[in-house]
């Protein structure tokens, strides 16, 4: 009887600690950090955290001696106490608002972190959340590191890169008519922020004519199978010195601006 006792209180043993297991491994990351306003830090300001979607699902803290960590500067959000399954890859709201000032970022959820520390601040001149080198006071998209004063311009793709207040007109411009079935042609112009062919495909369908497949014109063909637009691969790269055809259920003309072939 003694032996049954101790098998059975070994076997309950057992199963709790599969079930603490589970429990640790079903753990989602604890966000945490530091508030600052310039330098002083931002005690008594608010922090809120949300899944993205879910703005009505919140973790609040507020930050300093009165907050959850109770250290001056420092906040917690155990992203544990939200009602959202957090996932892998989900992203994370994390929103610090004193009444007047506010400032925001995101975290996209990885659950082998465990915990993360951000540090957040008030004064744009003191934030550069995207790691870029310049500070959010001149940086017109401080979550972008492509996106800078330093940042080389693109033209013609509807983003300004460079911080200058607008987008770099393209210095040249090209048509390419397109016809129902089969079309070749040519690139007269390196298309601006156009690649290869997966993402020329995908802007000509953009531009409203619907297009399938890209292929070389010459050199290495790729078989029709092979080369389905919204597939990442195989794309090829572009080239000026090389023709291409496309098969579209309809006729247009696909407008773009570019930049002579270097």
């Amino acid at each position: 009887m003694r032996f049954k006792k101790s098998f059975i209180f070994f076997l309950i043993s057992v199963f709790s600690l599969g079930v603490a297991l589970a429990q640790q491994a079903n753990l989602k990351p604890i966000l945490y950090g530091q508030a600052f306003d310039g330098i002083a830090p931002a005690d008594g300001a608010t922090v809120t955290v949300y899944p993205l979607g879910h703005a009505s699902d919140t973790i609040m803290d507020t930050v300093g001696p009165t907050g959850k960590f109770e250290l001056s500067s420092y906040w917690k959000a155990n992203l544990n106490s939200l009602d959202t399954d957090i996932q892998n890859n989900d992203v994370i709201v994390i929103n610090l608002s004193d009444g007047i000032d506010y400032t925001s970022i995101t975290y996209t959820v990885d659950l082998a972190d465990g915990t993360k520390y951000f540090l957040l601040n008030l004064d744009k001149a003191f934030q550069d959340y995207d790691g870029d080198g310049e500070s959010g006071d001149t940086d017109c998209n401080d979550h972008d590191e492509s996106i800078n004063s330093d940042a080389e311009e693109i033209c013609g793709d509807g983003i300004d890169q460079d911080c200058s207040g607008a987008d770099l007109a393209c210095e040249f411009s090209a048509d390419i008519t397109l016809f129902e079935g089969w079309t070749s042609f040519s690139l007269q112009y390196k298309p601006a922020g156009i690649d290869n062919s997966e993402q020329l495909g995908q802007a000509i369908i953009a531009s409203g004519i619907d297009c399938a497949v890209i292929m070389k014109f010459n050199g290495d063909t790729q078989l029709w199978e092979d080369d389905l637009l919204g597939l990442p691969d195989p794309s090829f790269a572009l080239s000026g010195t090389e023709g291409y055809f496309i098969h579209c259920s309809e006729s247009g003309t696909f407008t773009y601006g570019g930049t002579l072939w270097i």
